[in-house]
């Protein structure tokens, strides 16, 4: 499933990367040592990518710093975005100023997938 998502969504083939981790020390709101988080952005489309390396779900409060929406032209905000990997549909809160919520399962990932009007 990673690897038909890998070589079919343009955001990961040819789109820009933004590395979180910088942004997420090791911390009781995020485990910097069991997840790893990143954006990819083609165009409109976009993706907020966390992968958890641990046996056990990781409830996480994800930092996203200003420089991130700069760099990738994401307007802060609510977003509408499916999760490649399970096929459910969420909203997404993301902004610089407080941390966006991220439930991801066990030796797992989320892959939110959301558009951008810009």
């Amino acid at each position: 499933q990673v690897l038909n998502i890998a070589v079919s969504e343009k955001a990961v083939t040819d789109g820009v990367f933004y590395d979180l981790m910088y942004a997420n020390p090791q911390s009781e709101a995020y485990n910097a040592s069991k997840l790893y988080s990143f954006f990819r952005k083609e165009k409109k489309e976009a993706m907020l990518v966390v992968v958890n390396f641990s046996e056990e779900k990781q409830e996480a409060m994800l930092n996203v710093p200003a420089h991130a929406f700069e760099y990738l032209g994401i307007a802060e905000g609510e977003k509408k975005a499916v999760n490649l990997l399970s096929g459910k549909e969420t909203v997404l809160s993301l902004s610089s100023s407080a941390p966006t919520a991220v439930s991801v399962p066990p030796l797992s990932a989320i892959i939110l997938k959301f558009a951008e009007k810009k």
